[in-house]
């Protein structure tokens, strides 16, 4: 599995499983052991960051994993590098299934977000993608909000992947567009060094997007 942006990667391998199907769903045999996790993460603006731990939750090993692309700062990001690993694990109640997983990852999501909106004078915001692997279940879990995406690649076959997470891209999702302007947020572009609009559409104050 890798979850990318430009900025930031995150790997988690295994040895010798099959993986295949997509997120919320087996991607390797139960039982399958010796996973590895390692990162590598390239500096542009310094706005980009990631994150990741095991955990055992309610006796079952937990791989953690996230990325966040952060815009008009970093401080978004950061925040979410040293506390959403955290919230999610917190939120899991020591149950380790995919429900409780996924509503622990949405429910990290608002904290975060709420917590960054908070933050005084801070006009930042990111992406951010979260998976987390149930190495006893064999179960994928991943949660995403903007384009910081994840990936599974499948052993054995070169240039096979699978997208697990959805592409939220202002510029290519009107449900998304919608969705924004709904709860009121404003999108447009920020403004370049000449002062003038430029990069993709955001969203207006910052948080998680």
């Amino acid at each position: 599995m890798k979850l990318a942006d430009e900025g930031a990667h995150v790997f988690v391998a295994s040895k010798g499983a099959s993986a295949s199907a997509a997120a919320k769903t087996p991607i390797s045999p139960p039982g399958v052991g010796g996973f590895e996790v390692g990162a590598a993460s390239r500096v542009r603006k310094g706005e980009d960051t990631y994150n990741f731990c095991s955990e055992v939750i309610g006796g079952e090993r937990v791989i953690m994993a996230m990325v966040a692309d952060g815009h008009g700062g970093g401080a978004a990001a950061l925040f979410c590098r040293d506390h959403l690993l955290g919230s999610f694990i917190e939120l899991a109640r020591g149950d380790p299934s995919a429900e409780s997983l996924q509503a622990a990852g949405r429910g990290a999501f608002r904290r975060a977000h709420a917590e960054v909106r908070s933050m005084r004078d801070c006009t930042a915001g990111c992406t951010l993608t979260l998976c987390a692997f149930n190495e006893r279940r064999a179960e994928l879990t991943c949660l995403n909000a903007g384009d910081a995406l994840a990936y599974i690649f499948l052993p054995g076959q070169p240039g096979a992947v699978e997208l697990v997470s959805e592409d939220h891209r202002l510029d290519r999702c009107a449900t998304e567009r919608a969705r924004l302007r709904a709860v009121g947020g404003t999108l447009g572009r920020a403004k370049g060094s000449d002062g003038q609009p430029a990069g993709p559409i955001r969203v207006f104050p910052g948080g998680l997007a």
